[in-house]
C-alpha cells in the first residue's frame, strides 16, 4: 500500500509541474454532458459543470492512467488501496488536491482538456526519469 500512496505522490507532483508548466491550448470543443468515462476530452466548463462525485471518478482515473503508465499493475492495487481503512484518509486528501490541481491547470490553460494535462504529465514524468528506469 505505501508504494501505492507514493506513486499517488508522484503523480500528484508531476501533474502540478504540468499545470504550471502550461497545455497546448486550443482544444477542440467537447460535448456539453460531462461524462466521467471520457475525461481525456473534459474542457474546463466541462470539469466545472461537474458534480463532486463525477469529479472524484475522473481523479481516480487520472490517478490509474497515470499509475499504469508508471507502473504495469498499478490499476488493481490503486483499487485495494481504496478499500483499506487505514488508506481512505490518505486517499480522500490525495483526490481533493488533485482536484485543486486541475482547477489550477484549467486556471492557467483554460482552453485545454483533462486529456492535454495527462499528455503533459507523462512527458514530465519521461523528462524527469520518475519511472526509475535505467539506461
Amino acid at each position: 500500500m505505501k508504494k501505492v500512496f507514493s506513486l499517488v505522490l508522484v503523480l500528484m507532483l508531476t501533474l502540478s509541474v504540468s499545470a504550471c508548466a502550461g497545455g497546448q491550448g486550443g482544444a477542440e470543443k467537447s460535448p456539453s454532458s460531462a461524462d466521467p468515462e471520457e475525461y481525456a476530452s473534459w474542457t474546463k466548463d466541462m470539469w466545472m459543470d461537474a458534480n463532486d462525485k463525477q469529479q472524484t471518478e475522473v481523479v481516480e482515473k487520472v490517478f490509474i492512467e497515470l499509475g499504469e503508465y508508471a507502473m504495469d499493475g498499478y490499476a488493481e492495487k490503486f483499487e485495494k488501496a481504496k478499500e483499506d481503512p487505514e488508506m481512505k484518509e490518505t486517499m480522500d486528501d490525495s483526490i481533493t488536491k488533485m482536484k485543486d490541481t486541475i482547477i489550477q491547470y484549467f486556471g492557467k490553460n483554460p482552453d485545454s482538456t483533462i486529456g492535454e494535462m495527462i499528455e503533459g504529465s507523462k512527458k514530465a514524468i519521461e523528462e524527469e526519469d520518475l519511472l526509475g528506469e535505467e539506461e
